[in-house]
């Protein structure tokens, strides 16, 4: 499961600095659970001994994206969600 989470941990990262902003935190958390639900579910295809159902999967998302609501609010209001040109 540890290799499930670093890999969806570092998704959601990616997602947000992507999708982040302060009329898209729905469509941010929605795109976290999204892929969170997946790259838990297909990662342990790949995993020897592991056996995730698809449920699981997304019971777990959705403790995945939980923690994401307080963390979004927090980064839209401090300003740190800014896009700035690369």
């Amino acid at each position: 499961m540890a290799a499930s989470s670093y890999w969806s941990c570092s998704c959601s990262c990616w997602i947000e600095k992507r999708l982040l902003g302060k009329n898209t935190k729905t469509r941010s958390l929605f795109a976290d659970f999204i892929a969170s639900t997946l790259i838990v579910y297909l990662l342990s295809i790949f995993l020897d001994g592991a056996e995730v159902t698809f449920l699981g999967a997304i019971l777990t998302a959705i403790l995945l994206t939980l923690p994401e609501i307080p963390v979004h609010n927090y980064l839209v209001n401090s300003g740190r969600a800014r896009k700035t040109p690369a």
